[in-house]
């Protein structure tokens, strides 16, 4: 499950420092394991056909491709007439394996592409912490109605602060 989810269900009141110390330590002990923003039980693993994987990973490779303006993985695979309630659950499970992230509702990215535009970001960020959306949807070639929510969620993920009409870029996060 996601992070975000875990802290909702198990401890919303907990500051989050409290709570990543617990995580990390249950990761030392080999209890739990952590991939990008997902939680999982260690001994967790689900396992699909070979066909199901191959129709994933053809999938993903078209969101991968697409860059910041992906399809939406859901039609996608409405489109090869998987049903809609397994097309969930394929989407679910390309999220929690970490393959793609969700942006906002609709908007959903391959971890690759987002990787990619913070490495945009952070390289700008040597020559000018601070931007605006004028230079976003240049630099990313996005549109407006794209744009916003990726800045959104990039203020979310502490890659960049909104000041006013600008956004500052935060130096790189670097591993524990």
């Amino acid at each position: 499950m996601s992070l975000e989810e875990l802290r909702q269900r198990g401890a919303p009141r907990t500051p989050a420092p409290l709570v990543e110390a617990v995580l990390g330590r249950l990761e030392e002990a080999g209890r739990i394991r952590r991939g990008g923003r997902l939680v999982a039980d260690a001994g967790h693993r689900v396992s699909l056909a070979a066909d199901e994987e191959a129709l994933l990973d053809s999938i993903a490779g078209q969101v991968r491709a697409a860059g910041l303006d992906p399809p939406d993985p859901h039609a996608l695979l409405i489109e090869r007439q998987v049903e809609k309630g397994r097309a969930d659950s394929l989407v679910q499970l390309l999220r929690e394996r970490g393959t793609l992230v969700r942006i906002s509702a609709g908007l959903l990215l391959h971890t690759a592409v987002y990787e990619e535009l913070k490495s945009l970001l952070h390289a700008r960020r040597l020559d000018d912490p601070l931007f605006d959306v004028a230079w976003f949807k240049e630099a990313t070639g996005t549109s407006r109605r794209t744009a916003i929510p990726l800045l959104e969620f990039l203020d979310a993920d502490r890659v960049t602060t909104r000041r006013g009409n600008q956004r500052y870029i935060q130096p790189p996060r670097t591993a524990p």
